[in-house]
């Protein structure tokens, strides 16, 4: 496969960034800071389904492998481009909105001996 573009379609985590209902929240606060210890440091509070994210066969399989034991080659392929801008912000892609392009999709299979 010759790559011609990287698209990285990960979304910035912040306090506000929408989860799955019923996961965690991002809590996101300073732990230290110059002023009082010296030194800046980050607590960075995600549940494991925050923002941009695939999950692991480990999710729904207790013997199934880790995100980090799968090949980062599987998660790179071609993609097509839908466009949705004209949703109201926030707002729900639905069916009828990506319906024409579904011929166009290859649905990825996982790979069995991953999980």
């Amino acid at each position: 496969m010759k790559i011609d573009k990287i698209v990285d379609l990960s979304i910035v985590i912040n306090n506000e960034t929408p989860v799955y209902p019923g996961n965690p929240k991002p809590n996101i606060f300073p732990a230290a800071t110059i002023s009082t210890d010296g030194y800046n440091v980050t607590k960075f509070e995600i549940g494991t389904h925050t923002g941009t994210h695939v999950d692991a066969p480990y999710h729904i399989n207790q013997g199934g492998n880790l995100i980090d034991e799968i090949p980062l080659k599987q998660f790179i392929d071609e993609g097509i481009l839908i466009n949705v801008t004209n949703k109201e912000p926030c707002s729900r892609i639905t069916l009828s909105d990506v319906k024409g392009f579904i011929p166009l999709l290859r649905f990825w299979v996982p790979f069995f001996p991953f999980i």
